[in-house]
Parts: C-alpha cells; structure tokens; sequence
C-alpha cells in the first residue's frame, strides 16, 4: 500500500523545516565539497527564509504521516534588494527541496501544481527560478514549462509563464 502525501501551507512551526530544506536546496556539483550548513545565514542567502510569512509569501510542505518530506516556497523581491533568480518585483522567485529518500517520485511536482493554482487564483502571471544546468531538478523545471531567459556559465534564470 502507498503512503498518502498530504500538502498544507507551512506552519509557524515549520520554520525550521523550511531553513534545513532551503540548505538542501543549495546545489554542488559532484565533484565540489558540500557546502558547510552554516552558508545559509549569509545575508545573499539569509534573505530567502529570514521573517517567512511576509504578506506575499507562500509556501506548502509535504508530509506522509506527521514526518515533513519536501517543501516549496516563494518570495516576492525587491530591485534594490533582488535575488538569483530576480525578473522584476511582480514575479516571485521558486524554492524548493524534497529529502534525498523521497525524490523520483513526483511530490516535487505534486508540491509546484499546488503553488502554481495558488499563484494563478492570486493573478501572479509569472515564477522564476535560478538553477544549475547540471542539477537533474533542471529537466523537471523543463517539463513543467519553465523556460531559460538568461545563462550564466552553468546558471540558468528560468520563468514560467502562468497565464
């Protein structure tokens, strides 16, 4: 029998779920050293988790039973203060991160339908995201639509158009 996956908005108390999942997020190449958890706190980094549930900020985690499985997220930036993956101040950025043990198996996508509905109920006509071509989350950005507008050595900048 298979587990059923449940999707509720992210919780007070889910915050640090969120921070560990963010760190999880960050990408090394196989041949690079991991990155030591403590990068997270760097304000370029800080600034994707720090105060979570600013008005337009919105995100879901995963759970199968009461154990957290991945979690994505969005955040709305400012040009004085952009992020990696910054198109302009009406479209937020995507963020997400599924436990090595659950990934393959569709939640990711399970989790960015269930933002992309919230997104287009809010008239948000776009999401954006920075990623590594070599990271496999690359391809599944592809398939779900995402599209490269900017390419920097192995950084794509990526935009989904919602409506």
């Amino acid at each position: 029998m298979q587990e059923k996956i449940i999707i509720h908005p992210l919780l007070a108390t889910d915050i640090d779920f969120l921070k560990e999942m963010f760190y999880e997020s960050l990408y090394t190449h196989d041949d690079e050293l991991p990155l030591p958890k403590s990068i997270i706190n760097q304000p370029e980094l800080k600034k994707y988790y720090h105060n979570w549930d600013l008005p337009n900020d919105i995100s879901f985690i995963a759970k199968i039973e009461n154990t957290n499985i991945g979690v994505v997220w969005c955040r709305f930036f400012t040009n004085d203060k952009p992020s990696y993956g910054f198109i302009d101040e009406q479209t937020p950025e995507l963020g997400i991160a599924i436990k090595s043990t659950f990934r393959g198996k569709r939640i990711g996508t399970l989790l960015m339908n269930n933002l992309f509905e919230v997104l287009h109920t809010k008239s948000i006509k776009q999401i954006s995201l920075s990623v590594d071509s070599r990271n496999r989350a690359f391809y599944l950005y592809q398939n779900l639509g995402f599209k490269t507008i900017k390419t920097e050595n192995y950084t794509k900048l990526m935009v989904k158009h919602l409506f």
